[in-house]
């Protein structure tokens, strides 16, 4: 079975314990993931295919152990063989189209998201912007503090972007 790395994240399950989604966001979920629909049901079916493949090389080693080793055929275990190794090339290549859908769906969200962000910001009045203060923007502050902790760029890296943009 494959895992991501996101399977060794730590995860706080009391945390979202008795919570419900409301029905306003998830109105406003869809209309975002609606141009995705038919990525999304490949994205599901291609998971359940490759779930349904992974049971294959079980049954098949346990026919070629039970059945068609005892009864020296050697026929049957080549084909036995044949049909584990296709089964394995074919989960390799329902991984690459889940990939493909994941990156294809994520990606084009993130997209929609960053543009719909960008067109409310360009409707806000002048004196909403104004007003905001030069160390803020309309980002959350907790997201700003993990900007603010990343290491500061080399010194020369920094005097030739400088130089660059003199």
């Amino acid at each position: 079975m494959r895992m991501g790395p996101h399977m060794m994240m730590p995860g706080d399950a009391d945390a979202v314990k008795g919570r419900k989604i409301d029905r306003t966001s998830m109105s406003r979920v869809w209309v975002f993931a609606s141009p995705y629909k038919t990525a999304i049901i490949g994205f599901l079916l291609s998971i359940i295919f490759a779930s349904a493949v992974g049971l294959v090389p079980p049954f098949v080693f346990r026919a070629i152990i039970d059945d068609a080793i005892p009864s020296g055929n050697r026929g049957r275990i080549w084909f036995l063989a044949m049909l584990a190794v296709g089964a394995a090339l074919f989960d390799a290549f329902l991984a690459i189209t889940q990939r493909w859908y994941s990156a294809r769906i994520g990606e084009g969200l993130i997209y929609d998201l960053r543009v719909a962000l960008f067109d409310k910001v360009q409707r806000m009045p002048v004196a909403f912007l104004l007003a905001l203060k030069p160390d803020r923007s309309l980002v959350d502050s907790t997201t700003m503090s993990s900007v603010r902790s990343r290491p500061s760029p080399p010194p020369l890296a920094v005097l030739s972007a400088m130089w660059l943009f003199w």
